[in-house]
C-alpha cells in the first residue's frame, strides 16, 4: 500500500542504485513507525487499506488515516 510503486520508482529512476539507496531508509522509517503504533487497531487498518488500494490504486485514504506516517523524500 505504501510501497504498491517501489518497483516502477526504482526502474524509471535515472539511476536505480541511488534511488534504492533513498528508498531504503524511508522503509526503515516504516518498520520503526510500525514498531510505535504496533495495535490490533494498526494492524486491522493496514489489512483493509490494503484491500482498498486493490480496488482504488490511486487512494491516498493511508494518509488520512495514519496521519504521523513518516513523509517520502524522493
Amino acid at each position: 500500500m505504501i510501497f504498491r510503486d517501489e518497483e516502477k520508482i526504482v526502474s524509471d529512476a535515472a539511476d536505480p542504485k541511488e534511488m534504492y539507496a533513498k528508498i531504503y531508509p524511508y522503509k526503515g522509517e516504516l518498520e520503526m513507525w510500525y514498531q510505535k503504533n504496533a495495535s490490533f487497531y494498526t494492524d486491522f487498518m493496514i489489512m483493509f487499506l490494503t484491500g482498498w488500494s486493490i480496488i482504488s490504486p490511486k487512494n491516498q485514504l493511508v494518509n488520512k488515516v495514519f496521519k504521523d506516517l513518516p513523509k517520502r523524500n524522493f
